[in-house]
């Protein structure tokens, strides 16, 4: 990390995350601290001993690089599971749809703003097969072991004997309807409260932004774009752009989103 900004070009070991990714998922529906997910982690790992500090913030801080998680509206230390993470979980916990599960766990990793090119540059250099010390000189061995691992959880990647091979997903043209869609499914989900009846009234763009992109695998400007071409729609009318204050755009200026010569960062879509 440089400058409080994950680095591009590195990970740190996390080579069990379906471990992870189970710990995240008790969670469900529901607030949790890092202290909570450490110890469920550990209780499924069987461990008997608590995690050195540096080893537990690993699996917390890379579930939070891939944004499976966010803080709740005035929360210090408390964060709850975004919809696609709940998704996720969902596929996971049933079992019976494992190849759902790796399509959209395949989004996740290729569309993050951090890591996704790193994953991609993987992908790519492992289409023709290549031993583990390839990987390891081209990659570095950490980096290489958390890719590697992710990446057969995902479906992504087959070992055959002392090679590995990587099946580069299908990526398809996002269609405006299809978007329109998405973007109305995740705009209802990031609008409910804790309090059953009670909405936000705006959402974060980005958070919108974050779960569509994942969902269609689509970069964010790929978003700005069709969100722009939506808004010249009949459904263009519901959506109604809010800024913040100079502080709020200083601090958020990758979040925001550019339209008519102005900065936004929250929305919302009302008939």
């Amino acid at each position: 990390m440089t400058n409080g900004t994950p680095s591009k070009t590195g990970l740190m070991l996390l080579d069990d995350p379906e471990d992870t990714l189970k710990a995240m998922c008790f969670f469900s529906k529901t607030e949790f601290d890092k202290t909570k997910f450490i110890k469920k982690y550990e209780v499924i790992k069987g461990r008997k001993k608590p995690l050195h500090e540096k080893n537990a913030d690993i699996h917390f801080y890379t579930l939070s690089i891939f944004k499976l998680f966010t803080k709740p509206n005035n929360s210090k230390n408390n964060y709850r599971l975004t919809p696609i993470a709940e998704e996720l979980c969902e596929l996971m916990m049933d079992g019976t749809n494992n190849e759902k599960f790796q399509q959209l766990l395949t989004k996740v990793l290729i569309t993050n703003e951090h890591k996704g090119q790193l994953f991609l540059n993987f992908l790519n250099f492992t289409k023709k097969r290549k031993t583990e010390k390839e990987i390891f000189e081209e990659f570095r061995i950490i980096p290489a072991k958390t890719m590697i691992a992710w990446c057969k959880l995902a479906g992504l990647l087959l070992q055959e004997g002392d090679y590995l091979q990587s099946i580069m997903p299908n990526k398809k043209e996002v269609k405006l309807s299809q978007f329109k869609v998405t973007l109305q499914e995740y705009y209802n989900e990031l609008e409910k409260t804790k309090t059953y009846g009670i909405n936000r009234i705006f959402v974060p763009i980005d958070e919108l932004r974050n779960n569509v992109c994942i969902k269609l695998n689509i970069r964010k400007d790929k978003f700005d774009e069709l969100l722009t071409d939506l808004l010249s729609t009949d459904f263009g009318q519901k959506i109604h752009f809010h800024g913040a204050t100079t502080t709020a755009y200083e601090k958020r200026a990758k979040e925001v989103f550019n339209y008519g010569n102005k900065k936004y960062l929250l929305v919302s879509m009302r008939d």
